[in-house]
């Protein structure tokens, strides 16, 4: 039998559902740390709202805070919840960046 594993979704959905996604990444990173030692299965750190909210109420460049909590938190996945209509040119271009 597979062990049973958790993901943390307190980056993503948890100012999402309190906060409508208005907490700074420079918020998030003194918990990361902390996080990443838990031994979850994957943090979950992107949402539907992370580049609206970033670009237009946060004036964050919302791929810049996948960087940061990355390298805040190394040993833990970092997980992306997407939908299908999210996968527009935003994400598109960051894509053919990478």
């Amino acid at each position: 039998m597979n062990p049973v594993t958790f993901n943390c979704t307190v980056l993503r959905d948890g100012h999402q559902s309190l906060a409508a996604t208005r907490m700074k990444t420079a918020d998030m990173l003194p918990i990361a740390p902390i996080l990443d030692s838990m031994g979850f299965s994957a943090l979950e750190t992107w949402g539907g709202a992370t580049i609206d909210a970033g670009l237009r109420f946060l004036k964050e460049w919302p791929f810049d805070r996948l960087d940061a909590l990355k390298k805040a938190a190394p040993k833990t996945v970092s997980y992306t919840h997407l939908r299908a209509h999210e996968t527009r040119r935003h994400l598109v271009c960051r894509l053919l960046l990478e």
